[in-house]
This record gives C-alpha cells, sequence and structure tokens, in this order.
C-alpha cells in the first residue's frame, strides 16, 4: 500500500508552504501507523521532494515536529517485515494537531 495518494500530496505539499508561510501547523492529512506494534504519525505536511514531513509521532511519547519519510519508507515491522501503513479510514483535516497529540484517534 502507498503511504498517501497522488491528491493527499498534492495537498501536504500545499500544507507545507502554507506552513513554511505562515508558521502555523495545518490539520494532519494522513495517519500512518506499525501495523505490528506501536508506531503512529499524523502527517500535516511535507515537502516537495517528499523527504521530510511535519506532524505528530506517537511511539513511546507523543511529540511534534519533522518527520524522516525516506527512513519511514524504508521500515519493515518485525516479525513478519510489514511495511509502515496508512490509516484509509482517518478523515484527512478532520483534527487538529492538538487534538491528535491528545486523543486516541
Amino acid at each position: 500500500m502507498q503511504l498517501y495518494t497522488e491528491s493527499q500530496k498534492k495537498q501536504l505539499v500545499k500544507n507545507f508552504e502554507i506552513e513554511t508561510r505562515t508558521g502555523k501547523m495545518q490539520k494532519p492529512v494522513i495517519k500512518l501507523f506499525n501495523p505490528s506494534g506501536v508506531g503512529t504519525w499524523f502527517i500535516s505536511s511535507m515537502s516537495e521532494d517528499e523527504t521530510i514531513a511535519y506532524g505528530v509521532c506517537k511511539i513511546i511519547e507523543t511529540e511534534i515536529g519533522s518527520i524522516d519519510m525516506v527512513g519511514l519508507k524504508k521500515i519493515k515491522c518485525p516479525p513478519l517485515n510489514l511495511p509502515i501503513e496508512r490509516d484509509i479510514s482517518f478523515k484527512a483535516n478532520g483534527y487538529t494537531i492538538e487534538e491528535c497529540m491528545q486523543e486516541k484517534i
């Protein structure tokens, strides 16, 4: 499965431009997760070259900041070597960054 669709990529890049210009984080467009353990990422924006994204990461602790998309795409989750997956039921722009940090979404 792709981590994001072409239309989601366009929105992520657009949000990146907005965030760069205004300094205000946009609402997450996609939710990624580890299918065999801990790890959830709510991504609000991404650079056009698809190397860096910004959003909320929940692994051991909840953090907000940059996400290495190149590294994330390479992850193979044990024990079955599954890749990181996208939550296809996640509603884009349905939650604020603050809600993603506090709630179990």
